[in-house]
This record gives C-alpha cells, structure tokens and sequence, in this order.
C-alpha cells in the first residue's frame, strides 16, 4: 500500500505544478459588486483556445464567478445622406460644403463621416469644418485621405458626438481635382464603449532575407483576435504581402507621405482573425526593389472583457493555462444586467508565466508524459520490494 501512496504523492505535486503554472495579479479598487479587467497579450498567449482555462480566485483562494464580455464585430451605425451646397476654390485649395439631408429639425449626434469616390491613386491633406447654421464654421480635425490600390483611408472619426448641421471638406493643393460623389454622417452608439476593446500591441519580431522576400517573424501575437497590422517604415513603396497558412491571399503594402508631413503606411485589415499560433510568420516580396527598412510592426487587436463578482478581497488572482474547465462558475445574474451597472475597471499586474507553455494533453503537459516511465519504474521497484519482505516473513515464521 506504501508504494501505491508514494506514486499517488508524486502525481498529486505534479498535477498542482501543472495546474498552477500561470497566474497573475489583480490589486482591487472601488467599491462597486463586479469588477472587471482587459485580457491581455500575456493572457492569450497561454491559455487554450475558447479560453476555458481561467479561474478568479479571491485572495482567501475561494473560486469566484465570472463570464467574458467580448467585443461585437455588428457595425450598428446609422447613415444619414447629405447634399452639396456649395463648391469652390481658393488656389489649389478646394472648398466642398455639406448639408445633412432630411432632418426635419431633427438633431443627429454623428460619430464619423464617410467619404464615397472613384477617383483613384490619391493621398490628400484634408480639413474638416463644422457649422450649425452655414455661417460660422469651426474646425474639427486635418486628416489625410486616401485610395491606393486595395486599400482606402476615407472614413473621418470625429473621437466625440457632434451634432453640425452642415460639414465643409478643404482639400488642400488638389491639383488632381479629386472631388466626392458622396459623402455619409454615421451615428454608432457603440463606437465610444468598443473603443476599449481595441487594443495596440508594439509587437517583438525578427527578419530572415530569402531570395527576394523578408520572411517576418512575429512573436507574442498567439490567440489575440486581430483588427489590422500596420508595418512602419520610412520611405514611399508598394510591396506584396501574404500571411502562409492564415491568409490564401496576399495583400498589397503601400507607404507614402503627403507633402512634408509623416510616413503613412496602408494598414492590412484583419476583421478580427484569430491567430491561433505564434509566431506570426509575413512574407514581403521584394522582387520590385529592395529589400524596406521597418522601424516597428503594431498589431491592433480585439481584447476581451474579464467581469467578476468582488467578494471584497484586497487582491486577486487569476490563473490561467494548462487546466481546461467546463464553464466558469455562474454569476446568477444576467449578464446585460451585470453590464448596465456600475463596475470597477481593474488592471493586471505580477504575472507568473511558466517556460514550459502550454503544451498539454487533456489536463496534463507534455513533462508529466515524459516523467511518467520514471514514476512507474519508482513504483514497481517500491512493489517489488514490498513483495520481496513479505515472502521473506513468511519463509521466518516456517
């Protein structure tokens, strides 16, 4: 029995070596019910994929409940038309001036404005100017715009709801006279609460040259769900670009810059693609010039929203990686009550990362595999031993 209950202590510190290999702090601040902190790179990295290996754990090591709260990719914004009034020109400069049609004293909060043209091959200085009454004009924002190939730049976020009746679009040194065939005022209701979902990873990667491509790879990017990757460099150029194994297509990479002002590189639009392995490998073809000289690769990606109901710690704990649940333990509560209450937003901190990855079969990884030939070997030894004093008691009491 001895043997069978040392094999049992080895498995039992093992199995909570591998359970509890991830983990990372959460200080608590405020005093509302539920809290709530932003998944993060570190997070995504090594957890399964679905996520179903986390636990809360207050700091008395009680399992609290929780649910993820995940970002919508529905565009809900409304559209409201507009019509030119007015178009002239001051040098190269053209003036194009927009009224909101049909409002019917109606006041439409907007959150962006979308330009529609078929001119192509373009970039341009804009400035975007806002009235109420088609009188006093105020400024809103100087943006640049483009259409380049398969990639466009025309949307114009306004970063806060504005409720201008009329918009004037100055393009500056429009020598090529590009001109608008229509222009549209969006409202997303949502598009202030999502902004935090988004979020930007500088990420660490490394260049291998290949014949005429530079074979890219990316690290730290493994289960983020990706909105668009951006490439930053100096210089204007348009390469070939193409994700093996993610993407069947490849894209084309634009750089260029307006006048004296910055480097504007295109960005790649991902539509929430989930990574589901790291590293990221790109392959940029170079058959068109030489190899580009990138300053920094960004990723901007869809978090998710970890809530969980307070038990009043003064810490948490989250662990995460290696141990797969069926659900989290409910909070008894509909989520999109939970969600229209006041909640304390939270950051992570102290992360305790194992090397090992998470590398496991069902709940156990890969070193538990390998060990297991030694703690049987252990076992049978111990047995055999066991055995042996036995029949030698025996052979004494004959």
């Amino acid at each position: 029995m001895k043997p069978i209950i040392i094999l049992l202590m080895f498995f039992q510190i093992f199995y909570i070596n591998v359970v509890n290999a991830n983990s990372a702090q959460i200080i608590n601040s405020g005093s509302n019910e539920y809290k709530s902190v932003m998944l993060t790179p570190e997070i995504y990295n090594n957890c399964g994929q679905g996520l179903l290996d986390i636990r809360v754990l207050g700091s008395s090591g009680t399992e609290l409940p929780y649910f993820i709260n995940s970002h919508s990719l529905e565009e809900k914004a409304s559209r409201y038309g507009t019509t030119l009034i007015n178009s002239f020109t001051k040098g190269n400069d053209f003036y194009f001036d927009y009224e909101v049609s049909n409002l019917t004293g109606q006041e439409v909060i907007s959150t962006s404005i979308q330009i529609e043209t078929t001119d192509t091959e373009f970039a341009k200085e804009i400035r975007l100017l806002g009235s109420y009454d088609n009188i006093k004009w105020e400024n809103i924002i100087n943006q640049p715009i483009y259409s380049i190939g398969n990639s466009d730049g025309l949307e114009v976020f306004f970063g806060q709801g504005l409720a201008y009746k009329y918009f004037r679009f100055i393009v500056e040194d429009n020598i090529e006279q590009i001109s608008f065939n229509n222009v549209w005022l969006k409202h997303d209701p949502d598009i202030f609460y999502n902004k935090r979902f988004i979020q930007k990873l500088i990420t660490s990667y490394s260049i291998e040259e290949n014949g005429d491509k530079s074979v890219i790879s990316i690290d730290g990017v493994k289960n983020l769900k990706a909105q668009e990757l951006s490439i930053i460099a100096d210089g204007n150029f348009r390469r070939g670009i193409s994700m093996p194994g993610l993407l069947p297509d490849s894209f084309l990479l634009y750089n260029f810059k307006i006048g004296s002002g910055p480097y504007i590189s295109t960005p790649l639009k991902l539509d929430g693609l989930t990574i589901n392995d790291s590293p990221l490998i790109l392959e940029i073809d170079n058959s068109s010039g030489n190899p580009i000289s990138i300053k920094s690769i960004e990723l901007s990606y869809y978090s998710d929203e970890l809530i969980f109901k307070s038990d009043g710690s003064s810490s948490y704990t989250v662990e995460f990686g290696f141990r797969q649940t069926p659900s989290p333990l409910d909070t008894g509560t509909n989520k999109a009550d939970i969600l229209s209450q006041p909640i304390d937003r939270l950051d992570f901190e102290n992360y305790n990362i194992s090397d090992n990855g998470p590398y496991f079969f069902g709940i156990f990884n890969l070193q538990f595999f390998l060990l297991l030939p030694v703690l049987i070997i252990i076992a049978a030894a111990a047995i055999k031993m066991n055995i042996n004093k036995k029949i030698k008691r025996k052979q004494k009491k004959h």
